[in-house]
This record gives C-alpha cells, structure tokens and sequence, in this order.
C-alpha cells in the first residue's frame, strides 16, 4: 500500500471519512496527525530490530593506500539524467556541493561513502564519468555488521565482466593487430547470450588500467592474477584459443603474452594466470586470431592474495594495541589489514594502514527507514505487513482521543504483528543433521 492507501486504510478503521487530495496538503489536524503517524509507527517497527531485511544492503568500499579510516555508507535513490556512473569514481551535488565516492551502482539507487557535506533532493554528477542523476531520498546507514567484514583483491579491470547492461566499447578500444603483432581483421561486437559477452571474430581489443583520478592502484612489483573464461561461438570448431597480453604502452606484450587453449567448447572454461606489470597504468589486451567466434564471458585483474575475514576489536582494543603504531604513519609500517574497528564517530577503522589500494572492503548494512512524503511512496516493509503499521497508528488515535480500551486491543494487535514480524523473517530454524 501506498501512502494515501495507508492514510485511507486508517480513517476507515476509525470510522472516519477518506480523502481523494494528497496526504501531505492536508491542514485538518487530525488528519495532520494520521499523516505523521504513519511515519511515527513505521519508525517504530524498525526500532524493534536493528536487522530488518527490508533495510538490508551490501556495500563495497575500494581502500586507498595510506587511508585506514572510512565514514559509514549513504544510500541515494535516484532517477533520470544520463551516463553511468564509474564505481568508486566522486560526485558532487549540484546544490549541496557536498562530495561522496560511489561504492555500489545500481539502476534505482548508489550506496556513497560521504567525504564532505550532506547530499540533498539534488542533481548529482561524476567527476569522471560526467554521468548526471536526481537524487530522491537520502538514507543513511543504521547498523553495519562489523562482525563479518571480508578484504578481497579488487578486480581492477573495468568494465571486463561483459554484462547485458555494460556497453563493452565504453572501456575496451578494438585494434587492428595484436602486440604479438598478428593482423586481426574482425571487428569485436557485444552478444547478448548469457549474461552477456564480447564476441572475438578474428579480433583484438584492449584497455588500460587505471582509476577514477586517471591513475591505477595497481603496485609495480607486486603479482596480479588474471581471470578470463570463454566459450567458442562456433559449432564447427575443435578447439578455440585465446591470447592474452599485459604490457605498457609502448609495448603491450612485455610483462604477460599467453594463451589459453580449451576443447570444452559447448560449457568452455576459466583460465588464470598471473603477471608483475612494470607501469601503474598497464594495457590488458585480448586477441583472438582465428575466423572462428570467441565468447569472452569476463577477464578480471585483481592482486594474487586470498580473500579473508578481518577480526573485529573494540575501540578499546584497538587503542590498547594498533593505535599508537598506526598513528606513526610511517609508509614502511603499512601492511594488508587485518583487523577491523568502530571508532567513537561510527565510522570504519582498519589496521595495519593498508600498503595498496587493490583490495575492497566487503561488508552488510542496514538503513534508516525511509520517510513516506508523496501519495505514491510506499513503506519499505513488505506490503502483507502493512497492517502492522496501521495497528500501531490506530493505537496511538485512539491515545488521543482517550479511548484507552480500544487503544489496548491495538496495541495487543501491534505487538502480535511485531512476533509474527519477527517469527517470518528474523528467527532461524535449527536443524538437525546426521554427523
């Protein structure tokens, strides 16, 4: 139900006449009343329970290298404009001017980790990308689960997952011959098969590495691991090959020239390899030099380390223990993190300072509950609940009117909806397994 139909759903209840004009332009006090209840109770429900899945959302933050502390994520619902914004690029607000770096991109909303300001009702735009779009509402965060914050390579290579939604040419420049130096005549075009590909017909492009400052996190020295998987596209085939290149450039083939050959042509397969590159800003290339059709289904680039889980200190803790090391920010202390903190302004601390920025920060948030304002918004607890938010208003209508009875029913109504709340969707079955 919509704000209006929750706003109707009540005053019936009540035994009061329903309206046809918008919530919100309403000036009977009692209608007033109804209308701020609504987001009265809806903020009550959420108060019952820090982990409401409706609230729920995951959030990537990419570290930067020196920088252990990090302000818990904004979400930003948005609509219109145009581009697309670049994950972990900045945007600014056009009227509030604060400053936030985009975490997570989604078609309804981005999860922000705010620098500077307070984002508004506002045009927001990427510094890179140019990407614009109108900001609706502005959620912040309610809980974060510290308790199971995981650090994972990053994939430094944009745009290489070859999604239905990603306009492959937007990252990747087709080229007439590949740095092994092998002419490719083909011209490489997007399928729609799948999850989506790029399709190598005799052809070859590639991309260079770098991040939303122009630059890349990638470490000279260090090793990186390359993920690529592919399929043939020909059903004639016996066998398909792949190159794959790594190099400046001046010279695309320097630091990985490789190929991977598969005869599973009908399921294909995932081939890694690894490579030191010798420039921050590397060129990936991927070739194919035969006639036949190769499916490139994603080629990722990310530091050859394992994903792990960083343990949880207190503040208490960590003061005790890392603080004063890590307050030295001496570059030769930096190291991969491996603890994790909530500092007395909420906001994320990790330690040892991270030594590169190739790594993201992988952890579950719960929001705010969103205010409704307009006749069409609609609560984020699922609609089959919605008879608990007008359980709690009538109880607090008939508070009003000192109808302490009815307001006894309600609340005993209230709080059945909050055990059934609680039954469906936060407590978990044991089960009994054989050993």
């Amino acid at each position: 139900m919509n704000y209006l139909t929750l706003f109707n759903n009540v005053m019936r209840e009540l035994n009061e006449p329903t309206i046809t004009s918008s919530v919100s332009s309403q000036t009977a006090s009692f209608h007033v009343f109804i209308a701020d209840t609504i987001n009265k109770a809806i903020r009550d429900i959420d108060l019952h329970q820090l982990e409401w899945p409706w609230n729920y959302t995951s959030a990537e933050y990419a570290l930067i290298q020196g920088k252990e502390t990090y302000k818990h994520p904004v979400k930003l619902t948005i609509s219109g404009g145009s581009g697309t914004f670049r994950k972990h690029e900045r945007i600014t607000g056009g009227t509030s001017s604060a400053v936030g770096v985009v975490q997570v991109s989604e078609t309804s909303f981005i999860v922000i980790e705010p620098i500077s300001g307070t984002f508004e009702a506002e045009t927001i735009t990427g510094v890179l990308s140019g990407a614009t779009r109108t900001v609706g509402t502005v959620v912040n965060s309610r809980h974060v689960e510290y308790d199971n914050i995981i650090l994972e390579p990053r994939n430094v290579l944009e745009g290489g997952e070859f999604a239905v939604t990603t306009d492959y040419s937007s990252y990747w420049t087709s080229r007439s011959s590949n740095p092994a130096g092998t002419t490719t005549s083909g011209t490489p075009a997007f399928s729609n098969e799948h999850n989506g590909s790029v399709v190598l017909n005799d052809g070859t492009i590639d991309t260079q590495l770098y991040d939303t400052d122009g630059k890349t996190d990638l470490s000279e020295g260090e090793t990186y691991r390359v993920n690529v998987r592919f399929v043939s596209g020909d059903t004639s085939a016996t066998t398909t090959t792949l190159r794959v290149f790594a190099g400046s450039s001046a010279d695309k083939d320097a630091d990985l020239s490789t190929s991977f050959t598969t005869t599973n042509l009908g399921w294909g397969k995932t081939y890694t390899t690894t490579f030191t590159p010798s420039t921050q800003t590397p060129f990936v290339t991927v070739s194919n030099e035969a006639s036949e059709n190769v499916h490139v289904d994603f080629i990722t680039v990310s530091l050859d380390q394992e994903a792990k889980k960083l343990k949880f200190l207190t503040w208490e803790e960590y003061n005790s223990r890392y603080s004063a090391y890590d307050s030295k920010r001496d570059p030769n202390r930096y190291d991969t993190p491996s603890v994790v903190t909530k500092n007395l302004n909420s906001e994320l601390v990790i330690s040892p300072v991270p030594k590169t920025g190739g790594y993201n920060l992988k952890f579950d948030f719960w929001d705010e509950p969103t205010e409704l304002s307009s006749d069409t918004s609609t609560p984020d607890l699922p609609a089959r609940y919605h008879d608990v938010i007008t359980s709690r208003v009538r109880y607090y209508a008939h508070t009003l009117r000192s109808d302490y009875q009815a307001a006894a029913l309600c609340l005993q109504e209230y709080e059945e909806g909050i055990k059934r709340l609680r039954t469906e969707n936060i407590n978990t079955n044991n089960y009994i397994r054989a050993v």
